[in-house]
């Protein structure tokens, strides 16, 4: 058995259509760097959750909640995220409500 984080894969169809999206129309990406795309986002979200329970466990929890991604956001320097964040749970919050 490999690395613990080696069990957790991103599903390849949904990291193939972000990259699409997100680039202009007849920009091809090599199946390598598709893959290096998919590791560093895999990376990125092991590295976000670890420090979004870093503060969690700070508060003598054992649930993350959404301030609790929002700080880490700003521990790691990511606070071109807050805002979006921000907007994403209120969303959130608002259909779980009705």
């Amino acid at each position: 058995m490999g690395d613990v984080h080696e069990q957790y894969e991103l599903p390849k169809t949904n990291i193939s259509r972000l990259i699409k999206q997100s680039l202009p129309e007849g920009v091809v990406v090599q199946k390598e760097a598709k893959q290096a795309i998919a590791k560093a986002a895999k990376i990125w979200i092991l590295y976000a959750t670890a420090c979004s329970n870093d503060y969690c466990l700070n508060c003598n929890r054992t649930t993350i909640s959404g301030n609790d991604v929002l700080n880490a956001m700003d521990e790691l320097e990511y606070n071109q995220f807050i805002e979006p964040l921000k907007e994403t749970i209120e969303q959130y919050k608002k259909e779980q409500a009705n």
